[in-house]
Formats: structure tokens, C-alpha cells, sequence
């Protein structure tokens, strides 16, 4: 056994979802989110027992969203609108805040173990929240403020792992599963590959 701990992450990615009816899963190439000072996952799950014949008899379980906080340096007016489903007027670089479109997005970024190992995580389905923000008057000091999004991530409604719907996939790099298969490369933040589904990875990985 290998202790280990996460220290580092990098490469904060999304994509739009464009099409998850249960037949087809389709989304946008990636395209760079923001800096990523930290990624939070908390994983939504529960058990209940019942008792008869004063016994503990039946375990019942639940699993509702994962939650994503994410810490993040300052978008541009253009992402952010993307991920909050507002309006942005490109000819003045403006953000506007506009009654919210219902948008759903893959996000995938690259966590680092002490080890050194880096590891691959795709969260193929989820919407944002927040986007809060402070300014603060300078002073003698160096504090500066960022910025804090929530993201919900779900299960596809497309079986895309096996024959099940799939909301997670975590996989070191190796050689055949590289970074740039599956990320791209990437020109003007914009990547040339979407996300692969699980499926997809393992056929990757067992080529």
C-alpha cells in the first residue's frame, strides 16, 4: 500500500452540453474555465436503517448530486456569461445579466497526487451556481479576492459507460491514456477534442 495525499490541480476545463436525450450524449470541445486555486468534491450519499421484529432488518440507500466548490480566479465576460446562461455583448466585451438560459456542462480538470501521479477527472453532466464577488479598497497589504462557483453534477440520461449513465470518471495518465487525447490541444482556450465518455476511454486504453 502507497499513502497518499491530493497537492495540485490544473487545467479547468468545460464543455456545453448539446444533446443528452437517452439516446445520444453530445457536447462542445473543451474549453479553459479559469485558474483553479482549489476543486472541492463533496459526494452526496446516505443510508437508512429499519428495524422489525426489533431487528435491524432493511438498510435503505440514497444518493442525491455531487457538489463541485469551485475557487477560481476571475472569468472573462464571455465565459462567464457561457456558464450562468446570460447574455454577453461581444462588440463591448459586456456581460450582462439577463433572465438565466438552462445550460448543462461536462467540466474535467487534472488533479496531482504527492507522488507525483497525475490523475484525469470528467464530470460529464452538471449546471453552475454563484459567481459572488468582492472588491475591496487596496491597502499596505497583498489580500486580493476571487471568485466561487458551485457546480451539480448528475448522472447523463445516456448510457455511456457499459450500458449505465455515468456522472464521474477518474483514471491516472498512462501511456495510452494521454492528456492530449484526452483534453487536446488547445488554441485560444478552445480544445480540439470533446469529452470522451467512459466507453470510450477504455476502448482507448485497451487498443
Amino acid at each position: 500500500m502507497e499513502y497518499n495525499e491530493y497537492r495540485g490541480v490544473r487545467g479547468l476545463a468545460i464543455a456545453e452540453i448539446l444533446k443528452d436525450d437517452g439516446t445520444t450524449y453530445e457536447t462542445s470541445p473543451w474549453q479553459r474555465l479559469s485558474g483553479a486555486q482549489s476543486i472541492a468534491l463533496a459526494t452526496s450519499e446516505s443510508t437508512e436503517t429499519k428495524h422489525y421484529d426489533n431487528i435491524p432488518a432493511i438498510v435503505i440507500e440514497g444518493e442525491g448530486a455531487d457538489e463541485v466548490t469551485l475557487t477560481v480566479s476571475i472569468l472573462d465576460n464571455k465565459t462567464r456569461a457561457l456558464i450562468e446562461g446570460r447574455t454577453y455583448e461581444e462588440s463591448v466585451d459586456m456581460y450582462v445579466k439577463t433572465p438565466r438560459k438552462n445550460k448543462l456542462f461536462a467540466l474535467g480538470y487534472i488533479g496531482e497526487k504527492t507522488n507525483g501521479v497525475e490523475e484525469f477527472n470528467i464530470l460529464y453532466k452538471g449546471k453552475f451556481t454563484g459567481g459572488d464577488e468582492t472588491h475591496s479598497t487596496k491597502d499596505d497589504g497583498t489580500e486580493s479576492t476571487n471568485v466561487e462557483y458551485k457546480y451539480t453534477a448528475i448522472y447523463t440520461t445516456t448510457s455511456i459507460s457499459n450500458g449505465q449513465p455515468a456522472k464521474i470518471a477518474k483514471l491516472c495518465k498512462s501511456e495510452k491514456v494521454t492528456e492530449a487525447k484526452l483534453f487536446g490541444t488547445f488554441t485560444g482556450d478552445v480544445s480540439s477534442v470533446s469529452p470522451l465518455t467512459p466507453d470510450k476511454i477504455k476502448a482507448l486504453a485497451t487498443a
